[in-house]
């Protein structure tokens, strides 16, 4: 996609890139369909690891043993990690989703510049219509990468 002239940069080529763009948002919908509770249901359980954790700390600090303190760091660390990998990776999709219409945008723009007029301004307009795809779980956590951040 990168690779093709402004002059090259054709409705045939538009319609093209509509029809793989159309394809990954239908196979990242199936994906959201399959792991939706599956990945709510992982991260609610490594939050609650790391809750319970932190209560196991309070209720013993006291009697805070090495064995105590090995085991909820072990655990901690292995929740968090789960977490951050999920939140890394599903927030790639819709970084990786705006590169790809990002680059759409600076054929035309070169179009533009060149002189060349707009073929079908509906071709255009469905290329310009950038479909933010979020996934989730459940619909209750949605999955960015500002999200971990903020947690």
């Amino acid at each position: 996609m990168e690779n093709v002239s402004p002059n090259g940069f054709s409705v045939p080529i538009q319609i093209e890139y509509l029809k793989q763009r159309n394809r990954i948002i239908n196979v990242l919908e199936e994906i959201q369909e399959i792991f939706s509770t599956v990945s709510f249901v992982i991260i609610t359980t490594n939050t609650l690891q790391c809750v319970s954790n932190l209560a196991q700390l309070i209720a013993f600090s006291s009697a805070n043993t090495l064995v105590t303190v090995i085991e909820v760091l072990y655990i901690s660390i292995n929740a968090t990690l789960s977490m951050i990998s999920i939140f890394y990776n599903a927030g790639q999709v819709p970084k990786e989703i705006h590169n790809f219409s990002k680059i759409l945008r600076s054929h035309y723009e070169l179009k533009a510049f060149l002189g060349f007029t707009s073929e079908n301004s509906l071709v255009e307009r469905l290329v310009f219509e950038e479909k933010t795809f979020v996934l989730s779980g459940c619909e209750l956590i949605f999955m960015k990468r500002q999200l971990f951040c903020r947690l």
